[in-house]
């Protein structure tokens, strides 16, 4: 249908008509079947690049628009569908207490609206999807199919990310100390932060290593999701960012212990033969952190230095603290607050509520 009316309309309105038919089917599926925008949800690093780079100044605001039309679609599916329930949410509790707290902190040390609202809306939008998540209309089919995409979209950055260090592409000089002249790029992939990408990557891996170890897939799917987990990891590796590691290094032993005690004796074989068998530039990465050198430098102009200072703002206000957003986060440096960053979101909350 969009087809033929662009061919009886001006080439200048040919997009435009097709995107609204588009929209208008997919609108049609939203309003069938809300459970399909959890598949958005999934695939969410590649909706946000797509959004940022062509839809101009609305690409920003694409995220908030997918939340306003996921509460819509969740009130569709309950009053009128009658197919799920607002069954009672298990961090709902203690969500309240902290934006109870969070509203505390900024009305008692009189922050800013524009800050105030900014602040809240990076601390607790993202709960919100937790929220939509868990109270969509679906069933184990539908679960499976989200996982799934899920896993796709990291396997794509993690193999983006590889391609970035096989190519050496470019990267901020700031990367990396001037003393690790072995680590030429890391890698970023469509998150632009190495950090970032990490941490998306591990929960992928985690997920992937589950199911590769489990017993519920059959053999076939079981070992390709090792090679997903194997892709995954890799992904981790290359992004060079010891946070990411060691979050996945407990990521792994927390699993091991909940679910697969088993074989927890050759993890610890695994990770023996790994550390000694690994690219030196790895391993001197990891080590680096601890180095004297290196805590002297962090101690006197880096993170060590800024958590010192999280600590003793936490210590000297430790009900509402400096005021949420006032201190060494996203808020703090958009709005003027200081250029650190804190690079530990327990200790930024500490300082700032």
């Amino acid at each position: 249908a969009a087809g033929a009316v662009t061919g009886l309309a001006p080439s200048s309105e040919s997009v435009i008509i097709v995107a609204a038919v588009v929209a208008l089917c997919l609108l049609v599926v939203l309003l069938w079947r809300p459970e399909v925008l959890l598949l958005a949800v999934a695939a969410f690093p590649w909706l946000d690049w797509l959004a940022r780079g062509n839809l101009g100044g609305l690409g920003p605001a694409w995220d908030d628009a997918l939340l306003v039309v996921s509460v819509a679609l969740l009130l569709w599916a309950v009053l009128v569908q009658r197919r799920s329930q607002l069954w009672t949410v298990s961090i709902l509790l203690p969500a309240l207490l902290a934006f109870a707290a969070a509203v505390g902190s900024v009305v008692v040390r009189d922050v800013p609206s524009v800050v105030a609202v900014f602040a809240l809306r990076v601390l607790f939008q993202p709960l919100l999807f937790f929220f939509i998540g868990f109270l969509f209309p679906k069933n184990k089919r539908w679960v499976q199919w989200v996982i799934a995409l899920f896993l796709l979209a990291g396997l794509a950055l993690a193999l983006h990310g590889l391609f970035q260090y096989v190519t050496d592409a470019p990267m901020p000089k700031s990367w990396v100390d001037v003393r690790e002249t072995d680590i030429s790029t890391r890698a970023y992939s469509i998150i632009e932060n190495p950090n970032g990408l990490g941490a998306f990557l591990l929960m992928g891996g985690l997920i992937s290593l589950s199911l590769a170890l489990g017993r519920v897939l059959p053999r076939v799917q079981r070992g390709l999701m090792g090679v997903v987990c194997v892709v995954h990891l890799a992904g981790v590796a290359v992004t060079f960012s010891r946070g990411a590691w060691l979050g996945l290094i407990a990521g792994v032993v927390a699993l091991f212990i909940l679910a697969y005690r088993r074989y927890l004796t050759p993890l610890v074989a695994l990770g023996v033969v790994g550390w000694f068998a690994a690219p030196t530039r790895f391993t001197n990465r990891l080590m680096f952190a601890f180095s004297a050198e290196y805590i002297t430098k962090s101690m006197a102009a880096g993170r060590l230095y800024v958590w010192k200072m999280a600590i003793g703002h936490a210590l000297s206000h430790p009900f509402f603290g400096l005021g949420l957003g006032t201190f060494g986060g996203t808020a703090a440096v958009r709005f003027g607050y200081g250029r650190l960053w804190v690079d530990n979101f327990y200790l930024q909350l500490a300082a700032e509520g």
